[in-house]
């Protein structure tokens, strides 16, 4: 039920863009392919620039960058971690004159989304299949990059299984620190078709005004 209704929210909101001539991408991120807070956020980035390279594929300056900024996330992933002062000396080799760490890569990718005027739709779903470890990680990740304009992020699990293991961190606080990060909270019926779509829809679309 929630993995259809998120892909009913996809279509919907696409045509909704498409109708009033709003630019948009929409990015679908699978929690599953990874682990480690530090490991996830690079993936993140990694799949949201190889998002922005096919949108912008006629505009050879953010082609250039994207490919530069790829190129940088990669190769900082492979190489080995033998010692601080080693690791640090040979990414600061390879970032470039674009960007000087993973900050300042999150700061190019929010001036991009706000100069071209594109909203950037985050699709993340079955949160609540992941052990409880990658929930945290995963709720983390969105906490971090929340602050992408004209980004919104959608997210389908199973409340009770989330706030469960968001206890294992959180304790009493856990409820709240799930209401800090989720704006909109939707309940789906066990039974799909018993949802009133229009009025769902008007919902959502009120609160993009």
């Amino acid at each position: 039920g929630k993995s259809t209704l998120l892909n009913f929210l996809k279509e919907e909101l696409e045509k909704e863009f498409k109708e009033k001539g709003i630019d948009f991408i929409t990015y679908h991120f699978n929690p599953w392919m990874f682990s480690g807070q530090e490991n996830l956020q690079r993936e993140f980035l990694e799949g949201l620039l190889e998002n922005l390279n096919v949108h912008f594929k006629d505009l050879k300056e953010v082609v250039e960058w994207a490919d530069n900024a790829l190129n940088y996330l990669r190769f900082v992933k492979i190489i080995p971690k033998y010692g601080k002062d080693t690791y640090e000396a040979i990414e600061e080799l390879v970032r470039g004159p674009l960007f000087n760490s993973i900050k300042g890569l999150k700061e190019k990718v929010d001036r991009l989304l706000i100069e071209k005027r594109v909203r950037l739709l985050v699709f993340i779903d079955d949160l609540d299949r992941l052990a409880p470890n990658e929930v945290i990680e995963i709720f983390q990740l969105v906490k971090l990059n929340s602050n992408f304009k004209n980004t919104f992020f959608f997210l389908a699990y199973d409340k009770e299984v989330v706030e469960s293991a968001l206890e294992m961190r959180f304790g009493e606080n856990s409820k709240r620190y799930l209401e800090k990060i989720v704006q909109v909270d939707y309940k789906v019926p066990e039974i799909l078709p018993e949802i009133r779509m229009d009025i769902f829809f008007k919902e959502l679309k009120d609160f993009f005004k």
